[in-house]
């Protein structure tokens, strides 16, 4: 995987993690909202369904990975950079 690539992603985030103890129904119903989320990083690895970005990456090696359904792309953009 050529890690060279740097993207900006818009994706759909549900956000949705209860860890704080027991939840009803209606509370986790009404609280749940979608919301686009922004991400900039360096493409670490893609499969058909699935895109890993990475704030940091060294041969094969990555730190700060986000991985992304693709199906919850709403845009994707290549970014251009120099390298000193």
């Amino acid at each position: 995987m050529n890690t060279d690539i740097i993207v900006y992603v818009r994706w759909l985030d549900s956000g949705l993690s209860y860890t704080d103890g027991w939840k009803s129904r209606e509370e986790i119903v009404s609280s749940a909202k979608l919301a686009i989320v922004s991400t900039v990083g360096f493409v670490f690895h893609e499969t058909e369904d699935t895109l890993y970005i990475a704030l940091s990456v060294h041969g094969n090696d990555a730190y700060g990975v986000q991985l992304i359904a693709k199906q919850n792309i709403v845009s994707i953009q290549t970014l251009k950079y120099e390298v000193f």
